[in-house]
């Protein structure tokens, strides 16, 4: 794991939700747990092709995704359901690998970042 506060832009993310099937509610969002760690993650992602190689990784084929554009709110979500954030979990040498966002200390990073404006 690694420290450090980085600034991401990310205009746009998407969220990969479980289809519906039994026992699982058709708007619960896929959930992954990492070894040694009691929180649950998220994963998010920054494009559909990262999203596709993810969710296969671990396994998960039938899904269905849901763009997010407010990255705040959906992290403030997701922080209120006691989950963890991972964007673009992937897999290398037999390890998850993943950015982690909404950590205690990023939050002034993602309140001072400054608004687009379309033009």
């Amino acid at each position: 794991m690694t420290n450090g506060i980085k600034s991401i832009e990310l205009p746009l993310v998407l969220i990969p939700y479980y289809r519906a099937m039994p026992g699982v509610h058709p708007e619960h969002s896929v959930t992954v747990t990492m070894p040694q760690i009691t929180e649950q993650f998220i994963p998010v992602f920054s494009s559909e092709e990262l999203l596709s190689a993810g969710m296969a990784s671990i396994g998960i084929t039938e899904y269905k995704i849901k763009e997010i554009d407010n990255l705040k709110v959906a992290i403030a979500s997701i922080k209120e359901q006691g989950c963890r954030i991972m964007l673009d979990p992937h897999v290398v040498d037999g390890k998850t690998r993943w950015t982690e966002l909404g950590r205690e200390e990023d939050e002034e990073e993602i309140e001072s970042r400054p608004e687009r404006r379309r033009s």
